[in-house]
């Protein structure tokens, strides 16, 4: 299922997409916007500025009803990056690659919130695919987990951790080859060495029952 998330960095200028009748659809589709300009998120003077995300708005009922269908409703779609609902809480945020929008009017006839469509930068069906390569080990490269960045413009990747004197250069040498196989913008995150010890331990734990 597409993750519903809160998006951080919001466009200014935000251009709503009101639904609108089957007839007004066909005189003309809503506009895909440019991807995302960044604005900062919440600024706090204290040492946990998460915080400042407990003061906003309660998401309205309809519109986390709308998103949640949107998101089920247009799950794995070749052209959808992500369904989320924006940080201010007053609308509903749609990544979606290309013009071609006939499966997503279809949706946004049953959607009463306010929809802003915004351009996923690159085919999320192409980072799916580039997402299911690296985790089959395309990369020669031991791979905990793949992303997909909620605006469509790369992948996150989780590696498993390198340990000795050379462990930097290895790391270094995995980055690179992930990203010549992924052909698109890589973030990088090390998976600490206690979770995969931990994790290894669930699993012999499974092997183990099962024998």
């Amino acid at each position: 299922m597409v993750a519903l998330f809160s998006a951080f960095s919001l466009a200014t200028g935000l251009a709503f997409v009101a639904p609108a009748s089957a007839d007004d659809r066909d005189e003309a589709a809503p506009t895909i916007l440019p991807g995302p300009v960044s604005s900062e998120a919440p600024r706090s003077d204290d040492a946990y500025p998460e915080a400042d995300l407990l003061t906003l708005p309660v998401v309205d009922d309809q519109m986390q009803q709308d998103a949640v269908m949107m998101a089920e409703r247009l799950e794995g779609h070749d052209r959808l990056a992500s369904v989320g609902i924006s940080l201010d809480r007053s609308t509903i945020e749609v990544y979606w690659y290309g013009e071609e929008q006939t499966d997503l009017n279809r949706v946004l006839d049953e959607v009463s919130s306010p929809v802003a469509l915004r351009s996923s930068t690159y085919s999320p069906k192409e980072l799916r695919e580039a997402s299911r390569a690296l985790l089959d080990g395309a990369a020669g490269v031991d791979v905990a987990g793949v992303a997909l960045r909620a605006d469509g413009s790369g992948l996150e990747v989780t590696l498993s951790p390198s340990a000795g004197p050379a462990a930097r250069s290895a790391v270094a040498a995995k980055q690179d080859a992930v990203s010549r196989v992924a052909g698109v913008p890589v973030e990088f995150e090390e998976m600490p060495t206690a979770l995969q010890s931990r994790q290894r331990g669930v699993l012999t734990s499974m092997i183990v029952g099962f024998l």
